[in-house]
């Protein structure tokens, strides 16, 4: 009995640590400017069972490319975010899927 007892708290130790985890993550790829095409940006969110995490975006066009950092908390982020990153924030707080949007955030598909 004491040993069932043992294992129980260790399995509760073992789900809470888990949670912390990341592990959902959502991928939007899409056109950051009408000058380059090939959806070639993209926004990448990455989180634990809890929502909390990041979301790194990269944003491509024909003279540089700049990537960003942004800290998610519960789902959301600090200061607005982008389309497609809110975008990668909802995929991931559901579960994880990936889309790619057009240069005009058109539909989503997998």
């Amino acid at each position: 009995a004491e040993h069932a007892r043992e294992v129980d708290r260790a399995l509760a130790e073992l789900r809470d640590r888990a949670r912390a985890h990341l592990q959902r993550i959502g991928v939007v790829r899409f056109d950051a400017s009408d000058s380059v095409s090939g959806r070639l940006s993209c926004a990448l969110a990455i989180l634990d069972a809890h929502n909390n995490g990041f979301v790194i975006t990269t944003l491509y066009d024909l003279e540089r490319s700049r990537t960003f950092l942004r800290a998610v908390r519960a789902g959301r982020t600090e200061k607005e975010p982008l389309d497609e990153e809110r975008r990668a924030i909802e995929m991931a707080v559901q579960g994880g899927t990936s889309a790619d949007a057009g240069a005009a955030g058109g539909d989503a598909h997998a």
